[in-house]
C-alpha cells in the first residue's frame, strides 16, 4: 500500500516548499501551488533553473492562505508583504522580479504573464 509521507507546496515558483499538513486538490493539482510567480522587467519568469539569475528564490519564503486565495511572500531579512501588492516585496538578484500571479495554474514555467510584474493576470 503506499502512504503519503509529506505534503510540500510551492505557492511561488522556485521558492521554498511550504510543508503542509493538508491540502485540497483541484483540477489543476495542488490549491496553491505555483500560482505565483516572479517577472522580470521584461516580463521574464524567473525559475530556480537558471540559478545565476534567480537562485535567490530558494532562499524565499512564500505560504499560501487557502481561505483567502493569498500568498505572504518573506525575504530571508524578515521583509515581507502579500504577493501582488505594491508593498515591499523580495526582489530578484538584478534588483528587479517581483511577484505576479502565475496566468495558468500548474503551467506558469511555459506561459507569459499578462498583467505587468506586480499585477494579478
Amino acid at each position: 500500500m503506499n502512504r503519503v509521507k509529506g505534503i510540500r507546496r510551492h505557492p511561488l515558483k522556485s521558492a521554498a516548499a511550504e510543508h503542509v499538513e493538508a491540502a485540497r486538490i483541484g483540477k489543476h493539482g495542488l490549491d496553491g501551488d505555483r500560482t505565483w510567480v516572479c517577472v522580470d522587467a521584461d516580463g521574464t519568469i524567473g525559475s530556480a533553473k537558471q540559478p545565476r539569475l534567480w537562485g535567490a528564490l530558494l532562499d524565499v519564503d512564500a505560504a499560501y492562505d487557502p481561505d483567502g486565495d493569498g500568498v505572504l511572500v518573506t525575504a530571508p531579512n524578515g521583509l515581507s508583504g502579500a504577493a501582488g501588492t505594491p508593498r515591499p516585496t523580495p526582489r530578484s538578484p538584478s534588483g528587479s522580479g517581483a511577484p505576479s500571479r502565475s496566468p495558468a495554474p500548474r503551467r506558469s514555467s511555459s506561459s507569459a504573464t499578462t498583467g505587468g510584474p506586480t499585477s494579478p493576470a
